[in-house]
């Protein structure tokens, strides 16, 4: 992976651990994020988001765990940091340690 890639998944590591720590500490902020996830997603990075982005927030329960996988690409053009800004993720697992200790 390129260090542009790395930059933009830790970029998006760093955004949606934001987002989570606000949502545990403020129930509001947790309200609206998953009420109207655009407008808090928003809010959280001082901007509108491009018309084109959907956004979705999906709250775990003790029995379920949500895997989410990148759109699979066409071509090997790599993205570039603007391109990667919006869309850029990472993955965060609460509540589920019985299944982390088993699977190192």
């Amino acid at each position: 992976m390129s260090d542009t890639v790395h930059e933009g998944v830790s970029a998006r590591k760093t955004l949606e651990a934001t987002l989570i720590a606000k949502a545990m500490k403020d129930d509001g902020y947790r309200a609206r994020l998953l009420d109207d996830p655009r407008a808090a997603l928003a809010e959280a990075v001082g901007g509108d988001l491009p018309g084109e982005i959907t956004v979705e927030v999906l709250e775990e329960t003790p029995t379920s765990i949500y895997v989410v996988l990148p759109a699979q690409q066409s071509g090997s053009r790599e993205l570039s940091d603007e391109e990667l800004q919006p869309v850029a993720g990472g993955f965060l697992m609460t509540g589920h340690t019985d299944f982390l200790i088993c699977c190192k």
